[in-house]
């Protein structure tokens, strides 16, 4: 429909040439002392009014060792991504494709060597929460590698004006959104970004030391969770003939609290879930086990 109505590819606007990027690393880069490097780490984020999201997601990376060729040629394509580019750009102009890449989550790039660069571009769709819930959170975007340097990186994220686009930033200072027409936006791109070094026995998790941001919009506080509720239950919660005939036969014909005690007592007959419903259940009874009890 995207492509229908204005004749471009979801987030085209937002999106890096590649050919470009490689030749500004050319012209720019710093020390190859990895054995790769991103050339370009690029992310763009569109948000639509029922809390779906897009993503734009654009990596092209340089093998500077040998090592680097394992651990770039490999490309990993989350399921239900619509890819745009996966290819290998080599260093004499060529350029070398995947012979088949459909219902593969990784795959192999052909015929990579030092000096050459890997490319990967996909658009990948993230369902809304639900009808009532209209929030989204954005994945969240590292501005620097474990071990290997970035020389551009760029971020971007549009949510329809009105939405309340919010970020939080983890290590960085970075730009409020600004409103630039029917949209809410966020930007905000670096270069030039040395690799992080771990130190030993660092935490595992890439929260602790990484600078990053996410962002997102939507209630907050109760009503977030009133939402999430109503969206996890709204299925179920639809009265049918067969629920309106268990509540006449639980009722009996009571009326107001009387009828209300006689059908949760059917509907914990009926529904008595792990716990036995809502019925008290006994502590568990302890015994000793040895000498140390």
């Amino acid at each position: 429909m995207e492509r229908a109505k204005t004749g471009k590819e979801l987030l085209q606007d937002e999106a890096v040439d590649g050919r470009a990027a490689i030749a500004d690393y050319e012209a720019n880069h710093g020390s190859e002392d990895s054995a790769a490097a991103y050339v370009l780490d690029a992310a763009a984020v569109r948000a639509f009014p029922d809390g779906s999201v897009v993503n734009r997601i654009h990596t092209i990376q340089k093998a500077l060792e040998q090592s680097g060729v394992q651990e770039i040629a490999e490309v990993r394509i989350p399921g239900g991504a619509q890819v745009l580019a996966l290819r290998t750009l080599k260093a004499d102009g060529s350029v070398l494709e995947p012979e088949n890449i459909e219902n593969k989550e990784t795959v192999s790039l052909p015929g990579v060597q030092v000096g050459d660069y890997v490319e990967t571009e996909y658009l990948l769709l993230e369902d809304s929460r639900g009808p009532r819930s209209r929030a989204f959170t954005a994945s969240a975007f590292y501005f620097q590698i474990s071990g290997m340097p970035s020389h551009y990186a760029t971020y971007t994220v549009l949510a329809p004006k009105g939405t309340g686009l919010r970020v939080d930033a983890h290590g960085l200072k970075l730009p409020e959104p600004r409103v630039e027409g029917d949209w809410e936006v966020f930007r905000y791109e670096a270069k030039r970004i040395p690799p992080f070094i771990p130190e030993p026995n660092a935490p595992s998790s890439s929260n602790e030391f990484l600078p990053f941001r996410d962002g997102g919009a939507g209630t907050t506080g109760n009503d977030a969770l009133v939402t999430v509720y109503a969206d996890a239950f709204l299925d179920r919660a639809h009265i049918t003939s067969e629920v309106e005939a268990f509540a006449r036969q639980a009722a009996e014909g009571k009326k107001g609290l009387e009828a209300v005690r006689a059908l949760h007592a059917a509907v914990m007959k009926r529904v008595s879930g792990r716990d036995a419903g809502c019925r008290r259940r006994r502590p568990p009874r302890w015994r000793r086990t040895g000498a140390a009890g």
